[in-house]
């Protein structure tokens, strides 16, 4: 069974012509995929009906063969992680120690202290946070803040994930950063999706494409 199937799924915003016409594509759990498209063409707006945060007009969603629908953000967010274009809607904790170690709690209920720790310790060495892990997480470059959420989602627990146009505002060396932070959960066996209209990145780090046109059509390349 597909870990996604999109099924003749149509959106519209109220009173704004179609984004999506009858769209539909599947992927698997481990699959690296990149959404491809000019700015406006749709694709963070199907990472949202993905995710359950949009409802589609008609057709389905199947998480797992469930209706994202009516499964709740919940529910939802324990398989699957979004990191936002800007990482600083989704920090909040006072230090990049506390920031991973609140969503091991919220989805792993009590644990032992040292259960916990070691938890936390493994992801953000995972991600080169270790050396920052008492910074206020505001302080930290872009970079580092997207390499903070993505070590919050893995913590957590998520096998799958959405990045919503993470090479925006980086420079060489941090875009070197993400490159093998990438390379890193492709070792590991997660599932991504990123967007972007960026095809050169798109190309060195996902399987295969999806172009979003931007006249209510999707094609899986």
């Amino acid at each position: 069974m597909s870990f996604y199937r999109v099924i003749r799924m149509s959106f519209s915003y109220p009173g704004s012509a179609p984004v999506f016409n009858e769209v539909s594509f599947e992927l698997d759990k481990n699959e690296r995929i990149g959404f491809l498209g000019p700015n406006g063409s749709g694709k963070t707006t199907m990472a949202r009906l993905m995710m359950g945060i949009l409802k589609p007009v008609r057709g389905q969603v199947l998480l797992e063969g469930t209706p994202v629908s009516t499964m709740g953000l919940a529910r939802v967010g324990k398989s699957v992680g979004f990191v936002f274009q800007n990482p600083d809607k989704q920090l909040f904790a006072p230090t990049v120690w506390e920031q991973v170690a609140f969503g091991v709690r919220m989805e792993k209920g009590a644990l032992r202290e040292r259960e916990l720790d070691e938890r936390v310790d493994y992801w953000l060495n995972f991600f080169e946070l270790s050396d920052l892990k008492d910074r206020f997480p505001f302080y930290l470059s872009r970079g580092q803040k997207q390499r903070l959420v993505l070590a919050q989602v893995m913590a957590r627990g998520a096998d799958f994930f959405f990045m919503d146009e993470p090479t925006t505002g980086l420079d060489v060396l941090r875009l070197k950063k993400l490159d093998r932070c990438l390379e890193a959960l492709k070792d590991s066996g997660r599932g991504y999706i990123i967007i972007s209209h960026d095809r050169d990145f798109l190309k060195r780090h996902t399987q295969r494409l999806i172009h979003f046109a931007g006249n209510g059509m999707v094609k899986a390349l």
